[in-house]
C-alpha cells in the first residue's frame, strides 16, 4: 500500500473544515474533480485533479440560509445532490456550471412523511442511477426521489418497520446506504438497544414485500457502515451500540443474492489498534477494501481475495490523528477525510484530506 498525499484546505480558508465525505465526477482518472461534503458549513468545495491542491468552493448559504449542515450526498454524473441536515432540503448543484449558484435547485421532501416528519433531518443517502434515496434519522424509513423529474411531488417514503423487531424506546435511524441498478441497500440500528439490520430492497419493487432483511446483532453491535464489493456487501465495525463505549473490527463479509453471512474477521484480534473503523473505498478491480480509521490513526486495506490478508499504514505521521469519517473512491484514487482534529482546540475542527493511488500501490 503506497502513501498518500494530504492537502489541509482548513489551512487556507477558515472555511473549510469537518467535511462529510465527498464524491468525484468527470471522465476516469486523473481528469476527475473530487467534490467535497461540507457538514458544518456550506462550503461545497473542489480540488482540482491536476494539482490535487486548488480550491473552488461554492456558498450555498448565498442561495438559501439554512443550507449550512449536510450529511452526506452523491452525483449522477452530471449534478451533485447534498441531503440537508436540517429542514428537509435535498440540494442539487449542476457540476457543468459549478461554481456558479444559477445551477444549484433543490426540492424539500419532508412532506412524504407527514404523520412523524421523519425526513426534516436527512441523512445518509445513494443513488442508482435513476433514483436517489437517503435514510431517517429514526424509525426505519427509506425515503426515494427522481433524478430525471427532480420533483418533491415525486418523491415517496417506505416505511421498514414492520421488519424490524421493535423494543421500548426503538428508533433504529438510518446509518448507512448504498445503491445498484437492482437494489438499495439500508444499514439500521436500534440506538436504544444492541440491535443492527441490514435491509435490501428491490429497486423495481419498492415496497415492504420487495425487501429481505437480515440481523447482525449476532455478529456485534458496532456495525454502522458497509461496502458493495461485486457479489458481497462487507459490514464495518465502529463503537458498540448504543454506548459507544467499545471499538471493534469485526468486518462480516456478506453474499448479496442471498443476504446470508460467508464469514467474519475481527481484525481487533490481529491487532489492538485495527479497531473503530467509519466508510471505506475499494479499488476499480474489486480487489482490496481500505477501512477508515474513526477511532485509532491506522488505515487497514483487506485482500478480498482471500478476507484474510491484510496490511496497515498509520496515518499520524501526514498529520491525520484519526476521526476520520468519509471516505470514497473515483475509481484511480482512494480519498478519506478527516472530521475532527483533536490537536486543534477549541472547537477541534479538521480539513484534511488524503488522496492514494490505486494503481500500483504507487505514491499519488
Amino acid at each position: 500500500m503506497g502513501l498518500p498525499t494530504v492537502i489541509n484546505p482548513l489551512a487556507s480558508n477558515a472555511n473549510y473544515y469537518q467535511w462529510y465525505g465527498g464524491f468525484g465526477s468527470g471522465s476516469f482518472g486523473a481528469t476527475t474533480t473530487t467534490y467535497l461534503i461540507p457538514s458544518e458549513n456550506a462550503y461545497f468545495t473542489s480540488i482540482n485533479p491536476a494539482d490535487f491542491a486548488s480550491l473552488t468552493s461554492l456558498n450555498l448559504a448565498t442561495v438559501n440560509s439554512n443550507w449550512s449542515d449536510f450529511f452526506g450526498g452523491f452525483t449522477d454524473g452530471r449534478y451533485g445532490y447534498l441531503m440537508n441536515q436540517t429542514g428537509g432540503d435535498v440540494v442539487r448543484v449542476d457540476l457543468q456550471t459549478f461554481p456558479s449558484t444559477a445551477g444549484v435547485t433543490s426540492i424539500n421532501i419532508n412532506g412524504i412523511d407527514p404523520t412523524d416528519g421523519d425526513f426534516y433531518y436527512l441523512n445518509y443517502s445513494a443513488t442508482d442511477g435513476v433514483y436517489g434515496y437517503t435514510a431517517s434519522q429514526s424509525n426505519a424509513k427509506l425515503g426515494r426521489f427522481n433524478l430525471g423529474n427532480f420533483n418533491a411531488s415525486n418523491a415517496l417514503m417506505l416505511d421498514l418497520r414492520p421488519l424490524l423487531p421493535q423494543t421500548p424506546g426503538f428508533e433504529a435511524p438510518g446509518m448507512w446506504l448504498d445503491a445498484e441498478d437492482t437494489t438499495v441497500y439500508g444499514l439500521w440500528v436500534n440506538t436504544q438497544g444492541p440491535d443492527t439490520w441490514l435491509t435490501a430492497t428491490a429497486t423495481s419493487n419498492f415496497t415492504v414485500a420487495g425487501t429481505r432483511i437480515l440481523t447482525l446483532t449476532p455478529y456485534g453491535n458496532a456495525f454502522q457502515s458497509f461496502q458493495l464489493v461485486g457479489d458481497y456487501l462487507y459490514a464495518i465495525s465502529y463503537v458498540s451500540n448504543p454506548t459507544g463505549a467499545t471499538a471493534s473490527g469485526v468486518i462480516v463479509k456478506i453474499d448479496k443474492k442471498t443476504l446470508t453471512v460467508v464469514k467474519s474477521l475481527d481484525l481487533g484480534a490481529i491487532n489492538a489498534k485495527y479497531v473503530g473503523f467509519y466508510s471505506s473505498f475499494t479499488d476499480a478491480f474489486g480487489r482490496f477494501l481500505y477501512l477508515s480509521p474513526r477511532v485509532n490513526t491506522v488505515l487497514v486495506r483487506i485482500d478480498l481475495n482471500d478476507f484474510q490478508s491484510i496490511d496497515a499504514l498509520d496515518l499520524s505521521p501526514f498529520g491525520i490523528n484519526g476521526a476520520c469519517h468519509g471516505a470514497f473512491s473515483d475509481g484511480r484514487y482512494g480519498f478519506i477525510t478527516q472530521l475532527i482534529d483533536p490537536a486543534n482546540p477549541p472547537y477541534n475542527r479538521a480539513g484534511r484530506v488524503a488522496r492514494f493511488q490505486l494503481f500500483n500501490a504507487g505514491h499519488a
